[in-house]
């Protein structure tokens, strides 16, 4: 599809459209060119890395540097890979990772769902993507979390391990 110029329309159409055709043109170039965003239309266009070649409708390479080339904006990522834990693989692993450290919460307990869920109240972990993947099916959601979430809450409790449980305690009653 190609756009006409002025010849084509008037040879194309009636004299009477095609001046109300270029006349209507000239207005709506005119107000495009003062910024009116009214015109404006957002046209999206998702490119696809994929190896077989049959299954590609255009060709690139990736190279920052390349000034023909694209770089890998936006990926989707499937959330059973990128959130594969549940709480009680995260409470596993958080406590694996302090006994690899030698470190110890508030009066030698380990690290259980209480405590993950002190932490998932204050920082409110579930309301961030990055965090935690709700699966809405049904009335009833369920949450997955990512590594991300595990380094989080194994960093916080490093910074004060003796008393983050009674400091998010406090916390989450105010």
């Amino acid at each position: 599809m190609k756009s006409l110029n002025e010849s084509e329309i008037r040879a194309k159409y009636p004299e009477e459209i095609a001046n109300k055709m270029l006349n209507t043109n000239d207005v709506i170039s005119e107000m495009v060119e003062n910024s009116n965003s009214n015109f404006a239309i957002r046209i999206e266009h998702h490119h696809f890395i994929t190896k077989d070649k049959n299954k590609a409708t255009s060709f690139v390479h990736i190279d920052k540097d390349a000034e023909s080339g694209v770089k890998i904006i936006k990926e989707l990522k499937d959330p059973n890979d990128t959130h594969k834990y549940n709480a009680k693989k995260c409470i596993e692993e958080i406590n694996k990772r302090l006994k690899k450290l030698n470190l110890s919460i508030s009066n030698n307990d380990t690290f259980n769902k209480y405590h993950f869920d002190l932490f998932n109240k204050y920082f409110n972990l579930k309301s961030h993507d990055k965090y935690c993947y709700t699966y809405r099916v049904g009335a009833t959601p369920f949450y997955s979390y990512s590594i991300q979430t595990i380094d989080f809450i194994v960093d916080e409790i490093k910074k004060n391990p003796h008393n983050v449980i009674e400091d998010l305690k406090k916390k989450v009653k105010k």
